[in-house]
C-alpha cells in the first residue's frame, strides 16, 4: 500500500473523507494493473492540460479509487475527476481541448481521450459535487483522493 493512503475497508472503499495524495502515491496505489495504468496515463494527459490552463488540484473518485476488482470482479471503466476551476483560464482550456470546456463539456470525448470524465468544481458552490463523489450508488459514504497539480514529487506538471 502506498504510504499515506489508508487501507480499503471491507467493502473495498477508502474511509470516508477527502484524502490528500501525491501523484506518485496515486500511481503506486491505483496503477497496479494494465487497465489502471492506461487510465492513469489518460488522466495524466488531461491533468497536464488543466494544469497548463491554471488548475491547481484534482479530486479523484468513482470505482478507480476503490478496490473494484475485489468488489465486483472487474476493472474500473473510467475515472471520475473533479477539477478546481478557481484560477483557470477557461478560454485557454477550451483552446487546449474543447471537450474540457466546463461550459460545454463533451464527456464522451473525455472518456475516449483520457479514460476519465472531468467535472469543474467551484468551492464552496460545488460542495454538493464533492459530496456526491463521496457516496456510492446506494448512498454509502466512501473516500476520494485529492491531488495537487503542482506537486514537485511526481505531479503532472
Amino acid at each position: 500500500m502506498a504510504e499515506g493512503l489508508l487501507a480499503f475497508d471491507d467493502e473495498g472503499y477508502l474511509p470516508p473523507g477527502i484524502h490528500p495524495a501525491t501523484w506518485t502515491m496515486v500511481r503506486e496505489r491505483f496503477g497496479r494493473t494494465a487497465v489502471r495504468r492506461r487510465l492513469l496515463a489518460g488522466l495524466r494527459d488531461g491533468a497536464r492540460l488543466l494544469a497548463a490552463a491554471g488548475c491547481r488540484r484534482l479530486w479523484l473518485a468513482g470505482s478507480f479509487v476503490t478496490d473494484i476488482e475485489r468488489r465486483e470482479a472487474r476493472p474500473p471503466r473510467d475515472i471520475d475527476v473533479g477539477w478546481e476551476i478557481a484560477g483557470v483560464d477557461l478560454a485557454a482550456l477550451a483552446r487546449l481541448d474543447p471537450a474540457l470546456d466546463p461550459l460545454q463539456p463533451d464527456h464522451a470525448a473525455q472518456r475516449r481521450r483520457y479514460g476519465a470524465e472531468f467535472f469543474a468544481i467551484a468551492e464552496p458552490v460545488s460542495i454538493g459535487q464533492l459530496d456526491f463523489f463521496q457516496h456510492d450508488r446506494s448512498g454509502r459514504r466512501k473516500g476520494i483522493v485529492v491531488v495537487a497539480l503542482d506537486d514537485e514529487r511526481g505531479g503532472p506538471t
